[in-house]
């Protein structure tokens, strides 16, 4: 048992420092470790003053994408779906196909997107 301590120190500490190699600009500095606010995408961002949208997007973190990557391909897919005079009831693109006008996370059938 005291053998198996000696390992399980080591890989606590390797993964220890790989997480803090991963965040460490979130860390050691004051950047945030998400890659930007809801409010730099539509329709969010057509709240907002272009002063305030550009104080959002200069404090975007352009080092993790996760927010780009997610929400702009559905938005794309929501204009699109309008763009051709349909409600955007369907997403084809994801996991072969997902209801998308009831996620409200995209805000599909806000106001302003419409």
């Amino acid at each position: 048992m005291e053998q198996n301590r000696g390992g399980h120190l080591k890989a606590f500490l390797l993964l220890a420092a790989a997480a803090l190699l991963l965040f460490a600009e979130a860390v050691f500095t004051d950047g945030l470790p998400f890659p930007a606010h809801t409010d730099a995408f539509r329709p969010w961002s057509d709240d907002l003053a272009p002063d305030e949208l550009a104080d959002v997007h200069q404090e975007m973190n352009r080092s993790a994408t996760d927010k780009n990557l997610s929400f702009h391909p559905d938005n794309l897919v929501t204009g699109e779906a309008f763009r051709n005079g349909r409600l955007p009831l369907w997403n084809p693109h994801q996991a072969g196909g997902l209801p998308h006008v009831g996620q409200s996370l995209y805000g599909g059938l806000r106001c302003s997107t419409i």
